[in-house]
């Protein structure tokens, strides 16, 4: 990957288009002793695709020691055109601003008060407890860390994190 935003790798590829399947692979020195497992024949999964085309089957192909072309066998990222925010309307002039950022797993895992079925989840970080809680503070906006999940929909629709 060309660019690098702290520890993360990142790279633009123009003309690659909504539904196109891609995967990565990585170059550099083989010495597992030395921590060092590039491995240019294992086809790798984009940890930050939003969708792949099925679900992973291990394969003995997909593993360091074994030889040979993993690519045949491991699911493919899809490219997906981001969703695009609508445009935020301010109600809170900049002034009277309080900002709060939060990862939600955490937040939600150490408040106190919080049911446990909702700690750790999304789903609690809507619940009345935290938001009495983030309102006793001052905050007026909310910034969450990134998350990331096979299927974040279906993450929302379950109520989960």
């Amino acid at each position: 990957m060309p660019e690098r935003t702290g520890p993360v790798f990142h790279g633009f590829v123009p003309g690659l288009g909504a539904g196109a399947l891609y995967g990565l692979r990585a170059y550099g020195p083989r010495r597992p002793n030395d921590g060092l497992c590039f491995n240019p024949e294992k086809l790798l999964i984009d940890p930050y695709a939003l969708a792949l085309d099925r679900p992973l089957q291990l394969h003995d192909s997909q593993f360091g020691w074994a030889p040979g072309d993993s690519a045949p066998f491991m699911p493919k990222a899809v490219a997906v055109q981001p969703l695009l925010a609508a445009p935020a309307r301010r109600k809170i002039p900049w002034p009277d601003t309080v900002i709060y950022e939060l990862h939600v797993r955490g937040f939600t895992k150490l408040l106190p008060g919080l049911p446990e079925k909702a700690r750790g989840t999304f789903a609690g970080l809507a619940h009345p407890v935290a938001l009495a809680h983030l309102k006793s503070l001052g905050v007026t906006t909310l910034e969450i860390m990134p998350c990331a999940g096979l299927d974040r929909r279906a993450a929302f629709a379950r109520g989960g994190g």
